[in-house]
C-alpha cells in the first residue's frame, strides 16, 4: 500500500516516502506521514520480528500490519479476500475475537 493509493493515484515507494503530490489535503498529508513511517519501520524487520507475538492474542506483527493494509484496501473499495477455511484457535466468536 502506498500513500499515492490513498488519494487514488498509484505511487512508487519513493513517492510514498516523499509525501503527497502537492494537493494540500491535511488528512492525506498526515496519512502519507503515517504510511511512510510504517514502510520505514517494516523495512527494518527481519523474519523473526515479523513473526513476533503482539499484545493481541494470536496476532503477530505480520498479522497486524496485514490488518492495517486490509482495512485501507477495504476503504479503497477493493474486494475482500475469501474467508478462511478453518477458524484459528484464538477466534472465539463470529466477529473474529
Amino acid at each position: 500500500m502506498t500513500a499515492g493509493a490513498l488519494d487514488g493515484d498509484p505511487a512508487t515507494k519513493e513517492e510514498t516516502l516523499s509525501g503527497p503530490s502537492g494537493r494540500g489535503e491535511p488528512v492525506i498529508e498526515e496519512l502519507t506521514e503515517v504510511w511512510a513511517s510504517i514502510v520505514t519501520a517494516c523495512e527494518q524487520l527481519d523474519e523473526e520480528q515479523w513473526d513476533r507475538a503482539t499484545d493481541c492474542p494470536g496476532w503477530t506483527v505480520r498479522d497486524q500490519v496485514s490488518h492495517l493494509v486490509g482495512i485501507e484496501q477495504t476503504l479503497l473499495g477493493e474486494p475482500s479476500p475469501p474467508p478462511l477455511r478453518d477458524t484459528p484457535a484464538h477466534v472465539l466468536n463470529p466477529f473474529g475475537w
